[in-house]
């Protein structure tokens, strides 16, 4: 006998074949290829953060069917503890097309897991059956699926030990740089002094620029400001004449206390803000059951809500 022949198989009319590694390579790798079609299409591998994706108990089959075989439950039994049942185990064995046993496993699925607690008994003694199968499968097919590229573990086993979600992948950003120092903010404050800014625009354009200390700057922001500042404080500048100052909510000789005053200030508001708005802000649907003192608040509001 050639010592390469290693491996028999039965062709098409029941007569021995016998195959050298090579050939076992070979088929293999055709079937390996097959695989790979038919789990892309039907979706049957999953990653669960690992470097290769882990085949759903279909494709499994599918493995075996490659070889004509299949697999068959030879017992399913209830774990309890006392008299209650904390999970379910089985023993399946993998059957060629002749009857005979080839690999066999046993398995189980619990109520301690997290993801099986509140599952019924029947979905828990489904699944031990599921890792039995997928395991038998494993112990004599792996190398079909290591061939196409997927773990040798089947996705059922990984079930055990991850959440239904695979874990999202580690974050890509980069991590944010130290806060703005101290000698750095009284750096920005002084050029901007020095720029012929008075106390209030000094506030303003550092808030505008987002390194007031309010806004937790980083040092990164710190350095963007004082490489960009003759730009930054220029548009700022621009930005500012440009912007209208607002106009006085009161005249000076305006007398919240004078009914026609206060009236006519009312009217007007209510034909810019319309009734709705106007009469929710009011709280009621007359203007003088507001008290006097407290007039001036509710105009205020009601500029507000106008803009």
């Amino acid at each position: 006998m050639d010592e390469k022949a290693l491996t028999v198989q039965q062709d098409g009319g029941g007569n021995i074949q016998l195959l050298s590694p090579q050939e076992q390579v070979n088929k293999a790798s055709e079937m390996a290829k097959v695989l790979q079609g038919i789990v892309n299409q039907a979706d049957l591998a999953r990653s669960f953060g690992g470097k290769k994706k882990h085949l759903e108990y279909e494709a499994w089959q599918t493995i075996g069917q490659f070889f004509n075989c299949s697999p068959v439950t030879e017992w399913t039994r209830p774990i309890k503890d006392n008299d209650q049942i904390i999970g379910w185990e089985a023993r399946v064995n993998i059957v060629n097309n002749e009857g005979r046993v080839i690999a066999s496993a046993e398995n189980m699925c619990m109520r301690d897991e997290p993801n099986w607690k509140t599952k019924p008994n029947y979905a828990l003694r489904s699944m031990a059956q599921t890792r039995a199968g997928g395991k038998a499968f494993r112990s004599v097919f792996a190398f079909v699926a290591v061939l196409a590229g997927y773990s040798a573990t089947p996705l059922e086993e990984m079930d055990s030990n991850f959440n239904d979600a695979p874990p999202p992948p580690a974050s890509q950003s980069k991590p944010k740089s130290r806060i703005m120092s101290e000698p750095q903010h009284k750096k920005a404050y002084a050029i901007c002094r020095e720029a012929g800014l008075d106390e209030v625009d000094t506030r303003q354009f550092l808030k505008d620029c987002k390194v007031h200390k309010e806004a937790n700057p980083s040092s990164d922001d710190a350095k963007k400001f004082f490489d960009r500042f003759d730009d930054w404080l220029n548009a700022w500048r621009e930005k500012k004449q440009k912007t209208p100052e607002p106009q006085p909510m009161f005249d000076d000789d305006f007398d919240p206390s004078d009914d026609d005053q206060y009236k006519s200030k009312m009217e007007s508001l209510l034909r810019k803000l319309g009734d709705t708005k106007f009469y929710k802000i009011l709280g009621g649907d007359d203007i003088f059951k507001v008290k006097q003192w407290d007039r001036v608040h509710v105009i205020e509001e009601m500029e507000n809500a106008k803009e």
